[in-house]
């Protein structure tokens, strides 16, 4: 591609990309201290950014909720809650693994990669959610770290699916039996505190005057948003969310997933039951329109987000629904294990995950951006990999970039020059196929990690 659109965002190295909320430097002054390092982390709080930046524009069938139509209290509320995110991403301990693989990852040039950064920026624009193909271990799963660590976009919201996973777990979970232990509990507390005296020198007891037994507590208190339904919080800026192997949800997973995807809302049952007997009088009559308005009384969740300390991060909801402002980068990622409904493809940009395996040039380059370096005996490991991967593909099978990874670690961690046994034991052990039997044992008396 030879011209950068005005719309990507993405590009096939960090330093190209253009981040959604780049960090603000003030320029050099001589009577004032000299600046920061440039590799230290930027503080993001709401005094050096007062103000959220300008959403990209939509089309105009993928527009969801206006920022405008928040309440100010919670546009502000919201803005910060972004900058603690942000900053969270770049500082937190929790999220080192999340910075390293993002920041070894390297996209070889080649039209493969070409195709797959110009899907991910049309997916940005176009408020769709990213289809992701491809072999195992090919950098399917790395690629929505990458967005969000490219891109400025805060941490990865994940959701891994497993066998028999609904959409709803991943929305919003309730825990009714911990609320029902709750209000039975305040119940003998409450029931105990009006028992007569047995005496008339014996005054009442109240077990649960500070005693700390818990009181009837709202019904929030027993929700958490989960990770799809907390990247669909109205944001000023996308998040970035990422369903890992969604091939192994249920067969309706996939259709589940079609009403959120097309209208960016979800609602939350436990709060519109609760908030339909709000709207009943005492008697069952309709209460005014006061106080049937959802904005009155605001509710605090806790979500997926997690603070410096692993606790769940709050955030104030209206009414018993969630909108999106920006609709969140959703990248799914799939083995080709199952076909999903016409339905289904018509909301997702689908891509293919290049497959650099059978490259020499890019296979070296990804084993260096992991190392920083050429790795001892990297020839010894490429070598190998090329032939094992070209066998395997004639079986209809192959390896992945991982396997080559493993390889040369494992050659690297030896001083000396390794044995030409000791090689071909490690390829045997380190380059199985995928879909492959393991290789039967050596024979007894062979000898070679002495060799």
């Amino acid at each position: 591609m030879t011209e950068t659109p005005s719309w990507q965002r993405f590009a096939s190295t960090e330093k190209h990309c253009q981040k959604f909320f780049p960090p603000k430097r003030s320029p050099a002054d001589p009577a004032e201290p000299p600046p920061a390092d440039p590799a230290e982390p930027i503080a993001y709080t709401i005094e050096k950014y007062p103000d959220p930046p300008a959403a990209d524009p939509a089309p105009p069938w993928r527009s969801f909720l206006s920022p405008a139509a928040l309440p100010d209290s919670w546009k502000n509320e919201a803005w910060e809650r972004w900058l603690k995110l942000r900053m969270l991403a770049d500082t937190a301990s929790r999220y080192e693994r999340a910075r390293s693989r993002a920041d070894s990852f390297l996209l070889p040039a080649g039209a493969g990669s070409e195709r797959l950064v110009l899907a991910v920026n049309a997916a940005l624009s176009l408020r769709r959610p990213l289809l992701l193909t491809g072999q195992p271990g090919s950098g399917k799963t790395t690629l929505a770290y990458v967005l969000a660590r490219w891109l400025g976009l805060g941490p990865v919201l994940e959701w891994s699916v497993s066998p028999g996973a609904t959409l709803a777990d991943a929305l919003v979970t309730y825990d009714p039996l911990a609320r029902l232990q709750d209000l039975e509990i305040a119940r003998q507390g409450a029931a105990l505190q009006a028992a007569p005296p047995q005496t008339a020198a014996e005054p009442a007891q109240n077990p649960s005057a500070g005693s700390g037994l818990p009181q009837s507590r709202p019904v929030e208190d027993y929700l958490r948003l989960g990770p799809v339904g907390t990247a669909f919080l109205p944001l000023h800026l996308p998040r970035v969310l990422l369903i890992d192997e969604i091939d192994k949800g249920d067969l309706n997973l996939a259709n589940e997933l079609l009403h959120l995807f097309e209208e960016g809302k979800f609602p939350i049952a436990e709060l519109q039951r609760n908030q339909l007997l709000q709207r009943q009088g005492p008697q069952g009559d309709r209460a005014t329109e006061a106080s049937a308005d959802p904005t009155v009384s605001p509710r605090q969740i806790a979500t997926a987000d997690l603070d410096a300390n692993g606790d769940p991060m709050a955030v104030t909801v209206y009414g018993a629904e969630v909108q999106c402002c920006a609709f969140p980068l959703v990248v799914m990622t799939s083995n080709g294990e199952r076909d999903f409904p016409p339905a289904f493809n018509r909301r997702c940009l689908r891509v293919t995950m290049p497959d650099f395996s059978a490259d020499p040039a890019s296979l070296q380059a990804i084993v260096g951006s992991h190392w920083r370096r050429s790795p001892a005996h990297l020839q010894a490991a490429l070598d190998g990999f090329e032939q094992d991967n070209r066998a395997a593909k004639e079986q209809d099978d192959g390896l992945a970039l991982d396997q080559l990874l493993n390889l040369a670690h494992m050659l690297d961690l030896n001083a000396a020059q390794p044995s030409m046994a000791l090689v071909e034991e490690l390829r045997r052990v380190l380059l199985q196929p995928l879909r492959s039997e393991p290789p039967s044992a050596p024979e007894p008396g062979g000898g070679l990690m002495s060799s």
